[in-house]
This record gives structure tokens, C-alpha cells and sequence, in this order.
């Protein structure tokens, strides 16, 4: 792969593996951490503000959102080559859209959810900062739908469609 330098035995073998690995232990962390809130806030309900539920409720439900994160961004590094898969342009494989418009919206996304984790770990021992992990989650999704999406789109119909022989030649 002149992309991304792996062989074949990768994106056969070891791509799917990971790939099936990292959305198993996605919605394990999922599901954890709702069956984990729901715990909390059934025992904040019955038991009151007085014990040490809540108190210890923000930075458990804290970390297992920072896990979630990070798997978020495991999928991402690991979605940089299925970009290989793509037929979106002339040929079948990574073509001038997905090396020069969805690679670099890729590496944002990962950015941006680092930036989320962070939020939410500040989140979790300071009080009072509620907005700051609530806005960079906002930020990175807005971010997902415009880059992984409309971002691509836009590049391909505009910039590679008008011109399909000299901008897919290389690839």
C-alpha cells in the first residue's frame, strides 16, 4: 500500500481483527457506563444528596467517558486505513479526496477528542466547569459531520470531478 505502507496481510488479516476488537470493547465501555450512571443516579433517587454517591459518582462516570473517548480515537487511527477501501473517485482505493480531504479531517477528529478527554478529566476534579466538556464534545461533533462529510463531498465534486484524470493520475 503506497498510502500507508502496510501490506496485504494487514489490511486482510490484522485491520478486521482490530477493527472488531475496538467496536466490541466500544460498546462494552458503552454499556458500562450507562449501566454505571443509571447505578448512580438510582442510588442518588433513593439514598439522597447526603451520602458519598455523588460525590464520587462525577470522576467514576468521568473516567469511563475519557475510556469511550479514547476508543473513539483507537477508531479513528484505525479508520485512517480503511481509506484504502474507499470508491468514491475513478479507481477503487485511497484517491486524491481521501489522502487530501478526509486523512487531514481524520487527524483533526483525533485532536478534537484528545481535546474532549481533557475536558472531561479537567471536568472531573474541578467543580463548576460543566460547559468546558459539554462545548469540545459539541465542537467535535459539529466538526465530524462537517469534515467527515460535507467537507469530503465538496472536495470531490469540486475540486476533483472537473479535473478526474490530473487529480486521480497519481493515485
Amino acid at each position: 500500500d503506497p498510502a500507508f505502507n502496510q501490506d496485504i496481510g494487514f489490511y486482510v488479516f490484522e485491520l478486521p481483527a482490530l477493527t472488531f476488537i475496538v467496536g466490541w470493547f466500544m460498546g462494552l465501555a458503552v454499556l458500562t457506563t450507562i449501566v454505571v450512571g443509571a447505578l448512580y443516579a438510582f442510588r442518588i433517587m433513593v439514598s439522597g444528596l447526603s451520602t458519598s454517591a455523588p460525590r464520587l459518582a462525577r470522576p467514576h462516570i468521568s473516567f469511563l467517558l475519557v475510556i469511550v473517548v479514547g476508543l473513539f480515537i483507537y477508531r479513528y487511527w484505525l479508520g485512517r486505513y480503511a481509506l484504502v477501501y474507499s470508491d468514491r473517485g475513478a479507481v477503487f482505493g485511497a484517491t486524491y479526496t481521501e489522502i487530501n480531504a478526509q486523512l487531514p479531517v481524520i487527524y483533526i477528529l483525533m485532536g478534537l477528542a484528545t481535546l474532549a478527554a481533557v475536558a472531561i478529566i479537567v471536568s472531573a476534579f474541578r467543580r463548576g466547569i460543566v460547559y468546558l466538556p459539554i462545548g469540545a464534545i459539541v465542537l467535535w461533533v459539529v466538526v465530524a459531520i462537517v469534515g467527515g462529510l460535507i467537507y469530503p463531498s465538496t472536495v470531490q465534486r469540486f475540486t476533483v470531478e472537473p479535473n478526474e484524470l490530473v487529480k486521480e493520475r497519481e493515485f
